[in-house]
């Protein structure tokens, strides 16, 4: 824990906007990292199997911790999801499936992309079309 606290103080007085530190072990440990980094918003990166424990967002709310990242359910759902689709090519000897509307294609990663730039555009912005 001391090595945490360590780099909470140290980026405690940076220009940071976000303090983040990673592998934090326990709730006690989070309670001092905030008493260190004061104002500062403080990001908790909740991965699954990792070294920090396993706390709901109530939980964390009740630390103070601003942001909860949950990239690793995202990551092993898609990294689920390509293996299923691969698998399923290779027993149908490469041939893609019928499309399915009830899967997601194209069409709504797309949208989501355009939406996306065009927040930074003064026009709609249509990718790939």
């Amino acid at each position: 824990m001391a090595g945490d606290l360590r780099r909470a103080r140290a980026l405690s007085r940076t220009d940071a906007d976000v303090v983040l530190i990673d592998g934090v072990r326990s709730a006690e440990a989070i309670t001092e990292i905030r008493r260190i980094i004061g104002d500062k918003p403080l990001l908790f990166n909740q991965i699954a199997g990792g070294k920090s424990p396993g706390l709901s967002l109530p939980e964390l709310s009740a630390l103070e911790v601003d942001l909860a990242i949950y990239s690793t359910p995202c990551l092993f759902a898609a990294q689920e999801g390509m293996d299923n689709a691969l698998i399923r090519l290779r027993h149908a000897d490469g041939r893609l499936p019928e499309l399915n509307i009830d899967r997601v294609g194209v069409t709504p990663p797309l949208g989501l992309l355009e939406h996306n730039i065009s927040r930074h555009h003064g026009t709609p912005v249509r990718a790939g079309r």
